[in-house]
């Protein structure tokens, strides 16, 4: 099955690495490729440790890969959803707690994090990059008896 990972550009990566590690935690890198020989060649550019290729991070279970952007055209923040099981305690926590790290971290909260009439509860922040950052818990298992589409989604 094809998956959807977003996928991110920044003027300097290892700053938002350290940036997003003290929202998400400390271990949510788990593979970047420096500019190296080879790669900056393709770009037509000098090689740099300092610049990414490629990266991966995984926040709430999820992969988002990132680079620095090499092009002259700028690609545009975007919007990430992270969907925490609401039937669970630990991810109910868990998604506190990135909004209460996102609240000290140069980031603008637009929704505190509290019920909605929907059942669920949700927050969201703009990050110091201008991402959009939704954090969203929900009842797994309501939904899934609800909807075949979300019984598949949520392996329940």
């Amino acid at each position: 099955m094809a998956k959807i990972i977003p996928y991110m550009t920044f003027e300097n990566s290892l700053e938002a690495i350290e940036y997003y590690q003290k929202i998400f935690g400390e271990k949510i890198l788990v593979d970047r490729k420096e500019l190296d020989k080879n790669s900056a060649n393709f770009f037509k550019t000098e090689p740099d440790p300092k610049k990414t290729i490629h990266g991966v991070l995984v926040i709430a279970e999820n992969l988002i890969m990132f680079s620095d952007n090499f092009s002259e055209n700028k690609i545009s923040p975007m919007t990430i959803l992270i969907n925490f099981n609401g039937d669970n305690e630990n991810e109910f926590k868990e998604a506190e707690k990135i909004m209460n790290n996102a609240k000290n971290n140069q980031c603008k909260i637009t929704m505190q994090f509290e019920k909605q009439a929907w059942g669920g509860a949700m927050g969201a922040f703009i990050d110091k990059y201008k991402n959009i950052w939704m954090i969203h818990a929900e009842s797994f298992q309501k939904n899934s008896k609800e909807n075949e589409v979300f019984k598949k989604y949520y392996k329940i």
